[in-house]
């Protein structure tokens, strides 16, 4: 079976809405270039939407054309593929927007990581954050932390809205309340590290 044959076999047995790395495949298959030149060629027939080097969207085929994946879904993608499996979430006003603080839609995206940050995509900027104890908290907890230095920047919201969201957030179990005042603690943003005791505060009085 040829090199094509078997990319393609791959990709027809990869779901739809589901991210492919050519780099997997030539960890596989062992021949870099043939694996490129067949998901080159294959985008046509197989309903691959290339993302960027090395990366392609397996879409779902409908009469307006194939669906291409929405931007924060790329861009943790490539966070996932920098080397980032957690400590990635929303920064700026991505973050209230994930949070429901803001009707702003911000021209690209952001997300912020916990370390060097890989190259941006054309709708997602990436933000390095230093603290490597980032790398336990999850996109939710992540966008908490990042609206903490330059509040009240990026919120329409309130203050008092901001606690009874992440309230509610620590008690349907999407934030720990632990693991980001941990993390905030360490947090080189003396204001952010006040505002974090604050929050986390007047939280455990919400109820």
């Amino acid at each position: 079976m040829s090199v094509m044959e078997r990319v393609r076999e791959r990709v027809v047995a990869t779901p739809a809405d589901a991210f492919i790395h050519s780099r997997d495949l030539v960890a596989e298959l062992g021949e870099r270039t043939a694996v490129d030149v067949a998901l080159h060629r294959l985008k046509e027939t197989e309903d691959l939407v290339p993302v960027r080097r090395g990366l392609y969207y397996k879409g779902r085929k409908t009469r307006f054309g194939t669906t291409r994946p929405e931007a924060l879904r790329v861009g943790y993608e490539v966070a996932r593929s920098a080397g980032f499996e957690c400590g990635v979430g929303p920064a700026g006003y991505s973050a209230a927007r994930a949070l429901g603080l803001t009707t702003q839609v911000p021209r690209r995206d952001e997300l912020s990581v916990p370390g060097r940050a890989p190259a941006d995509t054309p709708d997602v900027h990436f933000c390095s954050r230093s603290s490597t104890a980032r790398s336990k908290l999850r996109p939710l907890e992540v966008a908490v932390l990042e609206l903490l230095p330059a509040w009240p920047r990026y919120s329409e919201e309130s203050w008092g809205t901001f606690v009874k969201v992440v309230a509610a957030l620590s008690a349907e179990g999407k934030v720990s309340l632990s693991e980001v005042r941990d993390v905030a603690r360490r947090e080189r943003h003396v204001a952010a590290r006040k505002r974090a005791e604050r929050l986390f505060d007047e939280v455990e009085t919400v109820g």
